[in-house]
């Protein structure tokens, strides 16, 4: 059996997938491409905009650890000062503590040294009586 080719019925046939492909196309095709690109758009909009804020936080970031090593800078700088002033008091402080634990030691070497003096005049006059009365006893007369 062979396949005849028949023009009214393959325009028959061809009409109707014609006027459904158009139909479809228009209908249903042209939309969903628009859609299907506008989609492709917001896609690539999207990324390029995260892409400009991870850029734009890097250099937030960068500008922001700036200022924070500036300010740690100035933190250290404040507190080196700040040491250097409380050295410098205590210098003070224990100096001053120094020179009146020096003035007061000199003061009582002075009246130490005084006290010694009196005693040795105070204890002169004894030690010859004290002297003379064991020299006479020793030598068992009295002695001038």
């Amino acid at each position: 059996m062979q396949l005849e080719l028949i023009p009214a019925l393959a325009v028959m046939l061809f009409v109707p997938f014609a006027v459904t492909f158009f139909a479809l196309r228009f209908i249903l095709w042209q939309p969903l491409l628009a859609y299907l690109e506008a989609r492709e758009h917001a896609i690539d909009g999207t990324k390029h905009e995260a892409l400009r804020l991870t850029h734009e936080a890097a250099a937030r970031t960068t500008e922001l650890e700036k200022k924070l090593l500036s300010a740690r800078e100035d933190i250290a700088a404040e507190r080196s000062a700040a040491r250097k002033r409380v050295a410098e008091k205590h210098a003070v402080i224990v100096g001053d503590a120094r020179a009146e634990a020096d003035r007061l030691l000199a003061d009582a070497v002075v009246q130490i040294e005084r006290a010694r003096a009196q005693a040795a005049l105070d204890v002169r006059p004894m030690a010859h009586d004290l002297a003379r009365e064991i020299a006479a006893g020793v030598l068992g007369r009295q002695v001038v």
